[in-house]
């Protein structure tokens, strides 16, 4: 099945036949998996996640020759998600150095208090925040993997790498993880 996108009147063509799908019918059906990817990758901040899912839907919009012969839009969509939100999140790392934050006069992002939460809870956001240091594709991988329960070919594939680079991506977020979870206690 091979999807045609009709700019006439927004609507879908699937092997030549008009889909009963429009620009809208697709939003609808994919908004919550894109808004999840980038809730999961903005670290619930709702507001970046809007803002990620508002980005990849007005790309989809403006050009909707990206749609051309993608047979899984579903696939193409989390790919392009995972993508934007590396891509933004690597953006925010630039941005939060300090040569960078003194260029702009920016102040650091003031950490959260975790007073008045339990202790699973703040090791569990302790361990979050070590997941956030990580490089952005180690992060995709550890998502990928342990949240989404995609196998290590479907996250190369969403990636662009080798299903053994991506094994290697996980042995060293695991060795990390494991190293941060020996300091903690």
């Amino acid at each position: 099945m091979t999807l045609r996108v009709v700019r006439s009147d927004d609507s879908l063509e699937v092997d030549g036949r008009e889909a009963p799908a429009t620009f809208d019918a697709l939003y609808a059906e994919h908004h919550d998996l894109v808004f999840k990817i980038g809730l999961r990758y903005g670290g619930g901040r709702t507001q970046w996640a809007e803002d990620l899912t508002h980005d990849v839907f007005v790309r989809v919009f403006d050009k909707p020759e990206v749609l051309e012969g993608v047979t899984n839009v579903a696939a193409w969509l989390y790919r392009t998600a995972t993508n934007a939100c590396l891509n933004r999140l690597q953006r925010e790392r630039f941005v939060r150095s300090t040569p960078i934050r003194w260029l702009l006069t920016n102040k650091a992002p003031a950490p959260r208090d975790p007073e008045g939460l339990g202790i699973a809870s703040q090791r569990l956001r302790q361990l979050m925040v070590e997941v956030g240091r990580l490089p952005p594709k180690q992060q995709a991988c550890f998502f990928m993997y342990y949240v989404d329960d995609k196998t290590q070919a479907e996250i190369a594939e969403v990636l662009g790498v080798t299903t053994s680079y991506v094994c290697k991506l996980l042995t060293r977020t695991k060795r990390r993880l494991r190293a941060f979870e020996g300091e903690a206690s």
